[in-house]
């Protein structure tokens, strides 16, 4: 079984992750752990993930976006790269490279998105930044996502005052 992670920030969160309990077999290979979340790194990829089968489940999405993996590639192409382009330099030059080298390849740009692109290596604010582009991008499109209501997004409003 894949780990899984609720964060109770609503009344809905916490519900969820009773519904979710109850759901399991009771037969002792399951454990369940209850912490602090670790900082808003932590939840900002809970929000992702959730996002991401958002996307997918709703259907505005291209060819490689009907699944969770598939939105979690095609977004690290769309959202990511900018992020490495503007402040990853050395990284930038070695997909642009790549990118460069199979041009006009699609699976083959999905593929080095998915090999060579990682929101795990951004900061919180880098990883706002995605978070509120992604947003942007899908409501625009018509997909109901989760709004976070614990300033996990806090990025976008402070960019707009600047």
């Amino acid at each position: 079984m894949k780990t899984e992670n609720i964060w109770i920030g609503s009344q809905g969160a916490n519900q969820r992750a009773i519904r979710r309990i109850n759901e399991l077999e009771i037969n002792g290979s399951v454990s369940v752990k209850i912490s602090d979340t670790k900082g808003k790194s932590a939840r900002q990829r809970g929000l992702q993930g959730r996002w991401y089968t958002d996307v997918a489940a709703c259907g505005v999405g291209c060819k490689h976006e009907d699944t969770k993996n598939g939105v979690h590639i095609v977004s690290k192409y769309r959202f990511g790269r900018p992020i490495i382009r503007r402040d990853m330099p050395e990284h930038w030059k070695f997909i642009n490279a790549l990118e460069t080298e199979y041009a006009g390849n699609s699976d083959a740009l999905m593929y080095i998105a998915d090999k060579f692109i990682s929101t795990e290596d951004f900061t919180v604010s880098q990883m706002a930044e995605y978070l509120t582009d992604f947003e942007r991008y899908y409501v625009e499109r018509g997909a109901s996502l989760l709004a976070p209501d614990d300033g996990l997004l806090d990025w976008a409003n402070e960019h707009k005052a600047a």
